[in-house]
C-alpha cells in the first residue's frame, strides 16, 4: 500500500484548478492504474469520503497521520510527503524506517534524501544527494484535450481570435507583460484566475478580458481554442511547477513562454517558442509561432500524452521507487 499525504490546508478532492492537491490525484490514479494500492491521507469535505481518501482531521494533522501510518505499518509499501511543514512527520518516519518521498515544488525540502523533483531547476535550487527522481507532474489528461464539449467563444461571448493567460494575475506572473504581447499584436488577451495583486492588475485588467476563476474544463476548453498559451514567470531560474504549461500542451495549444525553470523544460517540439528580453523579436516569435501549421492540436495533444499522462508519470515514479 502507497501512502500519500496530503498537504493539509485544503479539503480533497479539490475541483478548483491547480494546486498540489491536483498533483496527488492525478498521481494516485496513475498508482492504481499501474496495480497498486493507494490511500491518501487529508481533511476531506466530508467525514467518509470515497474511495481512496481517509479522513484525518486538520488539527494535529501530522501527529494524526503518523499515528494512521503506525497502525497500519505492516501494510505500507511507502510513503509520499509533499510539503516542507511535514518536519515532524518525516522524523517519525526515519524512526519507523519506512521508504519515504518528498514532492512538490518547494526550495527547502525537509530532507536530503528521497526527494522527486519535478523540474532540473528545481534540482539545481535545491542541491541533494542521491537517491533523487526527476519527474514531471502528470496531468488529468480526461479533462485536458483538444476535443471538448465546451464551445468557450459562445459561453463568454469571445472573439474568433484570442491569446490566453491561466494563472494568478500578479507581477511574478509577469501577467501585464502577456497583455503588452497581445496588444501589440492588435490580439485580444483573455486572463484567467484570481487577482492577487489589484493595484498591479488595475494597469491593464480592463483592457483585457478577465473572466476570473473557471472551471479546470473551461481552462482545457480556453487553451484549445487560443491562438497561443502565453506562460510568463518572471526572468530567474526558479519556475519549478511547470503545470499551466503542460495543461496548456495537452488541451492541443501552443505556447510561448519565458522559458525559466520547468516553462523550458515542460515543452513540445514544435509547438513551442521561447520568449527573448527583446520585445520585437518576443513578438516576431509569436507570429511565428501563430503561423506554424506543422502540428494540429491532436499532435500536441498526443505528444503531451507521453510526457504527462497520469499513468506514465505514475509508472516513472514506481521505477524510482523500485515498485514497478
Amino acid at each position: 500500500m502507497i501512502v500519500i499525504v496530503a498537504p493539509g490546508f485544503l479539503d480533497m478532492p479539490v475541483e478548483t484548478y491547480g494546486g498540489i492537491e491536483k498533483v496527488i490525484q492525478q498521481l494516485s490514479r496513475g498508482f492504481i492504474e499501474n496495480g497498486n494500492k493507494v490511500v491518501i491521507l487529508t481533511p476531506t469535505k466530508s467525514a467518509k469520503p470515497e474511495g481512496v481518501y481517509i479522513h484525518i482531521s486538520r488539527k494535529n494533522f501530522q501527529f494524526n497521520c503518523l499515528n494512521y501510518i503506525k497502525k497500519y505499518k505492516k501494510l505500507v509499501t511507502c510513503v509520499i510527503i509533499n510539503h516542507s511543514s511535514h518536519v515532524y512527520l518525516r522524523n517519525g518516519l526515519t524512526e519507523l524506517r519506512l521508504p519515504t518521498y518528498e514532492i512538490g515544488h518547494w526550495r527547502n525540502f525537509t530532507s536530503t534524501r528521497g526527494r522527486i523533483y519535478p523540474s532540473k531547476a528545481l534540482w539545481y535550487m535545491a542541491p541533494t544527494i542521491r537517491p533523487y527522481g526527476l519527474i514531471s507532474h502528470p496531468i488529468n489528461m480526461d479533462v485536458h484535450k483538444p476535443d471538448t464539449e465546451i464551445n468557450v467563444t459562445k459561453l463568454f461571448n469571445l472573439p474568433s481570435e484570442y491569446l490566453v493567460s491561466i494563472g494568478r494575475v500578479c507581477p511574478y506572473k509577469r501577467t501585464k507583460m502577456a497583455y503588452k504581447y497581445a496588444k501589440a499584436l492588435g490580439i485580444k488577451l483573455v486572463v484567467v484566475g484570481p487577482i492577487v495583486d489589484h493595484n498591479y492588475a488595475a494597469t491593464f485588467i480592463d483592457d483585457c478580458i478577465y473572466l476570473g476563476n473557471v472551471t479546470e474544463q473551461q481552462v482545457a476548453a480556453l487553451n484549445n481554442a487560443a491562438l497561443i498559451s502565453l506562460c510568463l514567470t518572471k526572468w530567474f531560474p526558479f519556475e519549478p511547477f511547470g503545470l499551466f504549461q503542460a495543461e496548456a500542451f495537452a488541451a492541443g495549444a501552443k505556447v510561448f513562454s519565458s522559458g525559466n525553470g520547468a516553462l523550458g523544460e515542460y515543452l513540445v517540439p514544435g509547438a513551442f517558442k521561447k520568449e527573448s528580453k527583446n520585445f520585437s523579436l518576443s513578438l516576431s516569435r509569436i507570429e511565428q509561432l501563430i503561423n506554424e501549421r506543422e502540428l494540429s492540436p491532436s499532435d500536441i495533444h498526443s505528444q503531451a500524452t507521453m510526457m504527462f499522462s497520469h499513468k506514465i508519470v505514475a509508472q516513472s515514479y514506481l521505477a524510482h521507487m523500485r515498485l514497478l
